[in-house]
């Protein structure tokens, strides 16, 4: 239901064209909500088009899961990082991911 709503509201907001950062925890290691903002959005997700696959982010201590995404469209996906680390495991129970992005013109 609320990948649906994301899904909606940004469709009703944001123009189709206009460029789009999703990003957070979506709880999805099934891959249900990728493919359903994957397909509607016409977004990707960074580290899939970097390396083929999301990040492993949860827990963050030793990250299994992958949970958390950042989705991008109007975007040239430059670098993208999974902060591993004591340090980062101390911020959150999930490792922080970042991606630097060059706005396609």
């Amino acid at each position: 239901k609320q990948i649906v709503l994301i899904k909606n509201r940004i469709e009703k907001l944001v123009p189709a064209n206009a460029p789009l950062v999703i990003a957070g925890d979506f709880n999805d290691w099934r891959r249900y909500a990728s493919d359903a903002l994957v397909e509607s959005l016409n977004v990707s997700e960074v580290f899939e088009s970097m390396s083929g696959r999301p990040a492993r982010s949860y827990p963050a201590i030793l990250p299994i899961l992958h949970l958390d995404r950042i989705y991008v469209r109007g975007f040239a996906i430059e670098l993208v990082h999974a902060h591993h680390g004591r340090s980062w495991s101390r911020v959150s129970d999930h490792i922080a991911l970042s991606a630097r992005l060059i706005r396609k013109a």
